[in-house]
């Protein structure tokens, strides 16, 4: 019992940012709604918007089900004898995290939504429009980074990535960064610098031993 309830305070917290995102685009753009007259004049129909937040938190879950679908392929055959600092890196590429968080925030957004108007809230245009604008930037991320896809199949385009990792220990061990004088924050630095390093030897060094 105590190590399920550990793991799903474990799951809220990773989802604690998001979630607050979510509330506070939901909150903020209702609000601006109740203080502008011509826009709460607009009427919307509400069967279709209910229609358009199920459709959207639908696609936003195939788009997602399709990113980790190809990521699991690729790692799966490209990645499965590399070391395991190498697939990490893979499991963390930047670009591909952003485009899941922008699309957990379309359906979370959408299923709010969903169940506002479940609740009886009236459609609001600015609610309308949020919505829009996340659905067109998810479908069209997802084409840029379904050919990004294609690149991970030679596991040292992730290089750049561990070498933009690199620099930013390097520029928090100096006075720039938070603590930088305390013994602990250096070793903390240097051993990230280290495992970067180790990282990078493997992808430039043995990337053609892998297949």
């Amino acid at each position: 019992m105590t190590e399920s309830v550990s793991i799903v305070g474990g799951i809220l917290w990773a989802i604690v940012g998001q979630t607050v995102l979510a509330v506070l685009l939901v909150a903020s753009l209702w609000l601006l709604d109740q203080h502008n007259p011509k826009v709460m004049a607009i009427q919307i129909n509400k069967d279709i918007y209910t229609s358009l937040l199920s459709t959207l938190a639908q696609v936003s879950g195939v788009f997602l089900g399709l990113y980790f679908t190809a990521v699991s392929v690729v790692a799966s055959t490209v990645y499965a004898r590399v070391p395991g600092d190498v697939r990490s890196v893979l499991m963390q590429e930047k670009v591909g995290t952003v485009y899941i968080r922008l699309v957990a925030l379309l359906a979370a957004v959408s299923t709010m939504l969903l169940a506002m108007t479940a609740g009886g809230m009236q459609p609001h245009l600015l609610h309308l429009v949020l919505i829009g604008l996340l659905g067109i930037i998810a479908v069209f991320s997802f084409v840029v980074l379904g050919t990004r896809a294609f690149y991970f199949f030679d596991p040292t385009s992730l290089a750049g990535y561990v070498a933009r990792d690199l620099l930013e220990t390097m520029r928090l061990a100096t006075p720039a960064g938070i603590e930088w004088d305390k013994a602990s924050s250096q070793a903390h630095y240097q051993g990230l610098a280290e495992r970067g390093l180790e990282t990078y030897r493997n992808l430039v060094s043995n990337g053609g031993r892998w297949f």
